[in-house]
């Protein structure tokens, strides 16, 4: 089993995100960059009385990368590029323009003046240790044990005309203007939907689904092209295999599925490298009237759905359990899901809560409700 390389790369000076994309082609010649994190703004961290020009926050990623150099000959390699990008030496903690760190040679452990592997404050450091751990799900430091991690934000785009909330409100024009938006704002993740999942609503064909989708998803993949490292994850929401398959060409990173998997679907997800979302619902479109009977019905049918992926050699790394909030729960239920998020972390799935807009909310946001609901 190969073993990779982990980097850690930050910018807090001149145009950050460029930064980073000059950084990565630099990174790109001297070794092969096969999987990157999203990027994650964060605060500097300062020494006591820091100059007040020296607070100015960070963008962070981390790259997987494959290289046959040695650590020490790599490490030379690194710090040429963040020369050749005009960082500029100065006080350990001042601001600058790019900062490549070496965190993971593999499971390999080495130390010398210039190097200590792993990097000895992955730790300490949420900045790194977050984006690691979107590449290594399971990764804990030995002097860190627990799986804390800093959650990434889902725009939704719904590309219905009855959609409950902004059906019909979007054109390319405005998608396109909203996308930047998201991207300056640290939006991690994009996602889009054509098939509208609320009560009552119409199923439509997978060829009329598709047709709703391709002109947005040709922006993103000419805003995004296919080289892109430095961009946000694209996730469609979709039920149909034969729409997700099609996706695979404009780079959509992420299979949201609200509906059970198919035998299809999992035969997908075995030949495709996408991540996916398993979510818990009964019925989709919903159907307000079934609900689930207790809470550990959903633990039961998530147990049932992690032994099968298992079984189908489908890494969990790449799941996303998503609890389905008002997906056949009534609203004391998924009230009760919300509350008890932390049950779900003893599953080997990373956790997606999909609460915006649930007409749930209203009963609990409103000072007159009555007291039976409660």
């Amino acid at each position: 089993m190969k073993k990779y390389q982990y980097l850690g790369l930050g910018s807090n000076l001149g145009h950050r995100r460029q930064n980073l994309k000059n950084a990565i082609q630099a990174l790109e010649k001297i070794g092969q960059i096969r999987r990157v994190s999203p990027i994650y703004e964060t605060p500097a961290l300062l020494p006591n009385e820091a100059p007040e020009d020296w607070n100015q926050p960070y963008l962070n990623m981390v790259l997987e990368i494959q290289t046959e150099e040695p650590p020490l000959d790599f490490l030379k390699r690194t710090k040429l590029i963040e020369s050749q990008l005009e960082r500029q030496k100065g006080p350990r903690w001042s601001p600058r323009s790019i900062d490549i760190d070496i965190l993971l040679w593999g499971d390999e452990e080495f130390q010398s003046e210039e190097l200590t592997l792993p990097h000895p404050d992955i730790e300490k450091r949420s900045f790194v240790l977050d984006p690691l751990k979107d590449l290594l799900p399971d990764y804990i430091h030995p002097s860190r044990n627990h799986k804390s991690h800093a959650p990434l934000w889902m725009g939704i785009f719904n590309l219905t005309p009855d959609s409950f909330s902004d059906g019909g409100e979007l054109n390319p024009s405005l998608f396109s203007q909203k996308v930047d938006s998201y991207e300056k704002l640290g939006v991690h993740i994009l996602d889009l939907g054509a098939e509208s999942t609320r009560p009552q609503a119409s199923s439509i064909s997978a060829s009329e689904e598709w047709s709703r989708l391709q002109p947005y998803l040709q922006i993103l993949k000419e805003k995004y092209p296919k080289k892109s490292k430095v961009k946000p994850l694209i996730s469609l929401d979709t039920r149909n295999v034969a729409t997700a398959e099609k996706a695979l060409e404009y780079g959509v990173d992420i299979i949201n599925n609200v509906a059970h998997p198919t035998r299809e679907m999992f035969s997908f997800l075995q030949n495709a490298e996408v991540q996916y979302v398993l979510t818990h619902s009964l019925d989709v479109p919903v159907d307000p009237s079934n609900c689930i009977s207790q809470i550990n019905d959903i633990h039961i049918w998530l147990e049932e759905k992690v032994e099968l992926f298992l079984k189908m050699n489908i890494d969990p790394g790449r799941i996303y359990f998503d609890p389905g909030i008002g997906f056949g729960k009534n609203s004391l239920q998924s009230l009760e899901v919300l509350k008890k998020l932390q049950d779900f972390h003893k599953y080997p799935f990373k956790l997606l809560i999909g609460h915006s807009r649930k007409s749930f909310m209203k009963n609990w946001a409103s000072p007159s409700r009555e007291l039976e609901t409660l």
